[in-house]
């Protein structure tokens, strides 16, 4: 909402990048994939 109208981008729908990098940041927090830079701190 924008001064009080709605906006739809992309039909509400992700687009193909973004798909991609939420799946992959996603996979990463998960521990599906290994983190590649060292961000993610494990704890237990």
């Amino acid at each position: 909402t924008y001064k009080d109208k709605d906006y739809v981008i992309a039909g509400g729908k992700m687009g193909e990048l973004s798909q991609r990098l939420y799946d992959e940041i996603v996979a990463i927090q998960y521990a599906e994939k290994p983190d590649p830079y060292g961000w993610v701190e494990r704890i237990v």
